[in-house]
């Protein structure tokens, strides 16, 4: 297997031709499913597994839109385990590979839902006991089995959350570009491109008129394309931009206020739309001086009126203010590099601006019920406090340390 993964129909009956290098016959193998999964095609792999000698050791977690770090530290797995073996979706993979770092075992995982881009990097995103969402460094999976058998019984709205996660990272990838400029951190061009291409390519394919009944197979084939670049750069950078940052405050918000949350690719979705509006505002005409720093004690207030989130808790995390000379540095090199980055950021709104009509078709109300769920107001206060709460560098990272978000 030249790739990490493999994603064909009957993919799931080479589980235990796959599984044999990494535990031996008669080895006792958690396998780790939530609700959903668990009847269908988790009954057929536990199946497989007992078939090809192993002792499974079957664990069932919770179906929730995000995975806990509390989920994952309660995970019991027996002394005698030898190999995590997990099914489901992305919110049990990183059940699975948390536990497994914890445990510095091997393991695996059965895809079974079209949405795929955050399974093979070395990372688990959990939310921790304040509802913050932190990562955290895990061994990768072996293999991802994906078995486009099992796709069409994914949860409603799977695939415009699916192609909401992949298209939306099209704004992490402007980010980590933005990075490597004003915060100087690594930058691949050779990856960034790659990772456009996967984006323009699954456009390309869905472009209508299309059956997007049969949409999945083609989202999760490019969920897994782009999931591998992540893994290959050897962190999470390329999954973690601006939509990110607002799409987390605006998962807070929908919490704390007890209103109905959509799963993360569609939020993301939502949230890329707005975030490169802004982008591209501020590089069209840069402010030529800055606003009044920010002011952490009033967005610590913010944080803790509007998402409930503890005031210690919001205090560990909030972005600091940077020295007045690494700003003034900063704002040169936006400055220098400013042409060229607005000419990506216009292609950007481009992108995003045809993939919406994708986006909606993929409803079978074709986005009919999206005109109701985001207001103004959700999307500038998930804007102004995002950089607060996601510790990766952006350009709404810049802003916020020019002053540049307060008036949202």
């Amino acid at each position: 297997m030249s790739l990490p993964y493999i994603i064909s129909p009957k993919a799931i009956a080479r589980l235990a031709e796959f599984a044999a290098p990494l535990a031996p016959p008669l080895a006792a193998v958690a396998f780790i499913t939530d609700a959903h999964t668990r009847e269908g095609a988790g009954r057929i792999a536990e199946k497989l597994l007992i078939r090809a000698g192993y002792r499974v050791r079957p664990r069932m977690v919770k179906n929730s839109a995000a995975a806990s770090l509390q989920d994952a530290r309660s995970l019991n797995i027996c002394e005698d385990v030898q190999l995590l073996i997990g099914a489901g979706g992305e919110e049990t993979a990183e059940l699975v590979k948390y536990a497994a770092a914890r445990r510095r075992l091997p393991c695996a995982f059965i895809a079974v839902n079209p949405s795929c881009v955050r399974l093979l990097p070395s990372s688990a995103a959990l939310i921790d006991s304040a509802g913050i969402e932190k990562t955290y460094s895990t061994p990768p999976f072996a293999f991802v089995l994906c078995d486009t058998d099992f796709l069409s019984a994914a949860p409603k709205n799977a695939c415009a959350a699916a192609f909401g996660a992949v298209v939306s990272k099209c704004v992490s990838l402007f980010d980590y570009r933005v990075s490597g400029i004003l915060n100087k951190e690594r930058f691949c061009a050779q990856r960034s491109a790659r990772g456009y291409a996967v984006i323009d390519e699954l456009l390309t394919r869905l472009a209508p008129p299309f059956n997007f009944s049969s949409a999945a197979p083609l989202l999760a084939e490019a969920s897994l394309a782009f999931s591998h670049l992540v893994r290959e750069a050897g962190n999470a950078r390329l999954l973690n931009g601006g939509e990110v940052q607002a799409a987390h405050v605006l998962r807070l918000l929908f919490l704390y206020e007890q209103r109905h949350f959509r799963q993360r690719g569609e939020n993301e979705f939502l949230c890329a739309s707005a975030v490169a509006g802004i982008y591209q505002n501020l590089l069209a005409a840069p402010p030529a001086f800055f606003a009044p720093p920010p002011d952490n004690n009033a967005r610590l207030k913010q944080i803790v009126q509007y998402l409930g989130i503890a005031e210690a808790d919001a205090s560990v995390c909030m972005r600091p203010v940077p020295a007045p000379q690494d700003l003034k540095i900063a704002a040169y090199r936006l400055k220098e590099y400013r042409a060229e980055l607005y000419t990506e950021a216009r292609a950007l709104v481009s992108r995003l601006a045809r993939a919406r009509t994708v986006f909606k078709r993929l409803y079978a109300d074709d986005g009919y019920a999206l005109q109701e769920y985001l207001d103004p107001p959700d999307i500038a206060l998930a804007v102004a406090l995002a950089p607060d709460l996601k510790e990766k560098y952006t350009l709404l990272s810049y802003m916020k340390d020019a002053g540049l978000l307060e008036s949202l």
